[in-house]
């Protein structure tokens, strides 16, 4: 309402790719699933010249929730794809609700707070807001966080492996960037809990394992992905202008983050 995006205002709501990429995509997912594709799970005309279609799911459509545009009418596959931001930024808040349990009892109402918070994070609101499968990555932290102290409590190890996985079906490259953070939770948590060196060890080798399990599970879509990606023509390097530190240091601050949609580029901001 804020920003008088429709229908609370005039601007309209497929900012950046979102129109151009990735209402196109799913409206491909809803031709799949009801018969009318040009092509298969394995292979699609739809994309360049002709393609393996698990790459773009994989990259594209690995957000589960985008599963939501098959039920509605094809005419309204944007209004589906519109939905899956604000569905995912609730599921991320309400993950991560569960995990600050996990960390400490506290007040329900305060971990509720902190969830809505994270939820609703500037980089949520401005880059991954149009970007539906960037956003699984907001879910995905709070996930392996769980899985964390799954791992430091010795137990639900399929549980761990499975959490990993969904984080990686998801979208490779936010799961890439939560998996990082995840192992950052897990150094801190082990120099910070009290345990025996051997309970660190097997807190350890429980994580690496189930890890290993979790990505090996998403290997049918993680390797076409990866070898599309090494097989892509490159794209052209543009010069990069370091950002000034005060401005860094600034966009730290609440309700600085530059809003992707204002930017006036027709391609996603770089990470």
């Amino acid at each position: 309402m804020a920003r008088g995006t429709f229908p609370f205002g005039d601007t309209g709501r497929a900012v950046n790719d979102q129109a151009n990429q990735y209402v196109p995509f799913h409206r491909g997912l809803w031709d799949l699933v009801h018969g009318q594709a040009a092509g298969d799970m394995l292979f699609t005309w739809r994309g360049g010249f002709g393609q393996q279609f698990l790459s773009d799911y994989h990259t594209y459509l690995g957000n589960p929730f985008s599963w939501l545009a098959v039920l509605v009418p094809r005419a309204h596959v944007d209004l589906a794809v519109f939905a899956i931001t604000p569905i995912t930024m609730g599921t991320a808040a309400a993950l991560m609700t569960v995990y600050l349990g996990k960390l400490h009892p506290g007040p329900w109402w305060q971990r509720g707070v902190l969830g809505a918070v994270y939820g609703l994070c500037g980089w949520a609101l401005s880059d991954a807001s149009y970007v539906p499968m960037w956003l699984w990555g907001l879910v995905a932290l709070p996930m392996l966080g769980i899985a964390v102290e799954w791992c430091l409590e010795g137990r639900r190890w399929p549980g761990v492996a499975l959490l990993v996985a969904l984080a990686w079906f998801g979208n490779f490259y936010t799961a890439m960037m939560a998996t990082m953070a995840a192992c950052v939770l897990l150094a801190i948590r082990l120099a910070t809990r009290d345990m025996t060196g051997a309970q660190r060890l097997r807190a350890l080798w429980r994580a690496a394992t189930a890890a290993g399990t979790g990505l090996l599970l998403t290997l049918p879509l993680l390797l076409p992905s990866f070898l599309s990606s090494g097989a892509a023509q490159p794209t052209k390097a543009a010069a990069f202008d370091p950002v000034r530190i005060e401005i860094f240091l600034a966009g730290m601050l609440p309700a600085t983050h530059l809003w992707g949609g204002r930017r006036g580029s027709t391609s996603p901001p770089s990470a």
